[in-house]
């Protein structure tokens, strides 16, 4: 086995790069695919040698997770004896007599301080993962506790799917409504738009532990479909399916203002194409602010009879943390980005479209495995789509890597979706465009980075940050970003379903000004 490189090897191969963008992305993979061959150990010892040669502060405000990454830390044990119903009533009305919080977490997934709770927390994706398919009625009732995986497993063996599901396979459908997961597509909004009914244990004002259940049409149902972990446990969902399909993913390079003049056409296709063989399921784009030219990967999937062919290229064949911790010291000392790993994997499927299974080809989940600090926010579509909403942040951020040394080290990217019902669904009555800036967690500066983004350069636009995610913003900041009348609704449901503040975790304790001082 040859030997490990040094530190000014590599150096010097990425300043070649960098100096040599016309070269780069033949380069880059080869350089790329020469540091997943070393060792942990080989990793670490280089990963010193940097640090001490650039030694920076990170500026981060993010927590480290127990586990895989993105998992939230708890302050709180994590109760392991409420594997039904019966029982999981048992604990929260211990909790409702001793007056302390309770917090339901899906597979405590998330970047957001809306899991972390002083009281007791219940771990739903340990049991609730239940899945009952009804296919005469093409609709199957699901434990909250149940991933995305576990569902398409069942239904998809049914002959049946999900019209949309979020980019990771391993969320909660408990979770992911909780905080308002979206999918992608402009026929699709957010996920709750294919609940029809949902299971909630809340605590009434004498301190009761009562089960509730909500239809489309009833009182609060448009607030428990999103329900911020505020109102209660959901316990169980029933979903709208379809007839299972396939899709056929394609992705080209091509520069943001080509995209942005075929938007309107490929946007309104989302629209009207129904679900059959070669219409237009979605499409998104992946940006990187620092490229000149074809600087945009336009990602479609179309509605295809199958079979599948093909997979997709991972990001990194082996995201092991050592790795992803090297990458972002070393992406650190090169802000001009002409070397991207990541966008080099999203062209290698240029020429070879793939054709996938409809839960597959809806699963971005290869990097949710990686080390990131993530923020999104939703912004009205035509903030995109005719404003400059794009090049501003764009050109934001070019400043900031040109003056301060801070920059992204992931593409950005960017989905359309349809107006959510849910009073405080991030897509809640607009057509939506999520942008999404994932930022290796070494990277310097990473929390400042993505505060500037969420609190200046989408508060124009009344951009909604995604309630899973990094989120910096206060009460009085989220509240000029939602019309009064939502949340006002919102605290209506707040107060008639949880009276006695048993789900008023830290983070929502904070907010509760949003809701009730209307």
């Amino acid at each position: 086995m040859p030997p490990a490189p040094s530190i000014q090897d590599l150096l010097d191969t990425l300043r070649d790069i960098d100096a040599d963008p016309d070269r780069h992305q033949s380069r880059s993979a080869g350089f790329l695919r020469s540091l997943e061959d070393l060792s942990d150990d080989e990793l670490d010892t280089l990963d010193q040698q940097l640090v001490r040669r650039a030694p920076k502060g990170s500026g981060n405000e993010c927590w480290e997770p127990e586990g895989r990454y993105l998992r939230i830390c708890h302050p709180a044990p994590v109760e392991s004896n409420a594997d039904d119903t019966s029982k999981l009533k048992t604990v929260l009305q211990q909790s409702a007599n001793e007056g302390s919080r309770f917090k339901a977490v899906g597979g405590a997934w998330g970047l957001s301080r809306l899991g972390v709770c002083r009281g007791r927390i219940i771990q739903m994706d340990k049991h609730f993962d239940f899945v009952d398919v009804d296919v005469a009625k093409k609709e199957a009732r699901v434990g909250a506790g149940a991933t995305f995986q576990d569902i398409a497993r069942v239904i998809d063996g049914a002959g049946l799917a999900m019209a949309n599901m979020p980019g990771f396979e391993q969320l909660t459908i408990g979770g992911t409504l909780s905080v308002g997961g979206l999918g992608s597509g402009m026929k699709h909004a957010a996920i709750c738009s294919a609940v029809k009914e949902l299971q909630m244990l809340c605590v009434n004002d004498r301190g009761n532990v009562e089960e509730r259940v909500f239809r489309r049409g009833d009182e609060h149902f448009s607030a428990a479909v999103t329900s911020l972990g505020a109102l209660g446990v959901i316990t169980s969902v029933t979903l709208d399916l379809m007839p299972s399909y396939f899709l056929k993913e394609s992705r080209e390079p091509l520069s943001w203002h080509e995209i942005k003049v075929a938007l309107p056409a490929l946007l309104q296709r989302q629209r009207d194409d129904s679900p059959v063989h070669g219409a237009l399921h979605s499409a998104e784009v992946w940006l990187s602010p620092y490229s000149d030219g074809k600087n945009c990967i336009l990602g479609k999937r179309r509605y295809d009879r199958g079979p599948a062919k093909g997979t997709r290229p991972p990001a990194l064949r082996k995201p092991r943390q050592p790795l992803m911790r090297f990458l972002g010291h070393l992406l650190n000392l090169f802000p001009n980005r002409r070397w991207d790993p990541l966008l080099f994997a999203l062209e290698q499927t240029e020429s070879d479209p793939v054709i996938l299974p409809w839960h597959e080809g809806l699963n971005f989940g290869a990097p949710n495995w990686v080390r990131v600090l993530a923020s999104a926010v939703a912004v009205p579509l035509d903030a995109v789509v005719s404003g400059t909403l794009v090049e501003d942040l764009s050109a934001h951020l070019q400043k900031l890597a040109k003056d301060h040394d801070q920059f992204i080290t992931s593409p950005i990217g960017l989905r359309f979706g349809g107006a959510s019902d849910s009073w405080m669904s991030m897509a809640h009555g607009r057509e939506t465009c999520l942008i999404e800036i994932p930022v290796l967690i070494d990277t310097d500066s990473a929390s400042d980075t993505l505060t500037r983004f969420v609190r200046d350069w989408t508060k124009g636009v009344k951009g909604r940050p995604h309630w899973g995610q990094f989120n910096p913003l206060s009460a009085a900041e989220i509240s000029e970003r939602y019309p009064v009348k939502n949340r006002r609704e919102f605290g209506k449901a707040m107060k008639a379903l949880d009276p006695k503040s048993v789900f008023a975790t830290e983070r929502i304790r904070t907010l509760r000004g949003l809701f009730t001082q209307l």
